[in-house]
């Protein structure tokens, strides 16, 4: 006689049961991924900067002043040569005059990870790069609107600085929302930008 197997099979309670934990475990491991992922961008922030930070004082040594900020988008116009808009300034970048004739740095248009993916133009996805002869420039020409910046940066960040858009995703509006530090003590998501300057380290440090 031939003996019957019988399998039994998954009920669509059981079935529904096992999709439901799978989707809490998914949603409980997410947090965790974000703030891993957000961890490793800082990382690379701060490594991007200390090697910008070394070119940039190489640069002064040689030049007796730190590199300028760009004026508007490609092709990175010097402010000192004229070209570009001036109201582009405050979002200044670094140019190629750290990369050429001397590479003080490897590249200077490097991508700010937290702007990955953004749709942007490549200047405005870059570390952000201020300096004071440029900002003494700005207020030079527009003193109405720029009055006591440069004064006010110098105390504050010193002679130069470089900045990452930072975990929260945004820059504050405003000169004291766009100087805000970022802080990890705060939380790994919290408000603020990294900032590195010459009387910042930046944060953790």
């Amino acid at each position: 006689m031939l003996r019957q197997s019988h399998h039994r099979a998954f009920t669509l309670v059981e079935l529904g049961l096992v999709a439901s934990i799978v989707a809490i475990l998914i949603l409980l491991a997410i947090p965790s991924i974000l703030e891993a992922q957000a961890r490793a961008k800082l990382s690379r922030v701060l490594a991007d900067f200390s090697t910008l930070r070394t070119g940039v004082e190489a640069y002064a040594v040689d030049h007796g002043r730190y590199p300028r900020m760009t004026v508007d988008g490609p092709p990175y116009y010097d402010t000192y040569s004229g070209q570009g808009h001036l109201n582009e300034l405050v979002g200044g970048t670094l140019g190629h005059w750290v990369t050429t004739p001397i590479a003080y740095v490897h590249q200077f248009d490097v991508i700010d990870p937290f702007m990955t993916g953004r749709d942007r133009p490549i200047d405005q996805k870059m570390y952000t790069w201020n300096e004071l002869g440029t900002l003494r420039l700005v207020e030079f020409f527009e003193p109405m609107e720029f009055e006591g910046t440069a004064e006010r940066f110098e105390v504050r960040m010193g002679a130069w600085m470089l900045l990452s858009l930072g975990p929260d995703g945004f820059t504050p509006t405003g000169e004291a929302g766009f100087l805000t530090m970022y802080d990890p003590t705060n939380g790994t998501f919290s408000l603020g930008n990294i900032i590195r300057s010459q009387k910042h380290p930046g944060p953790g440090s």
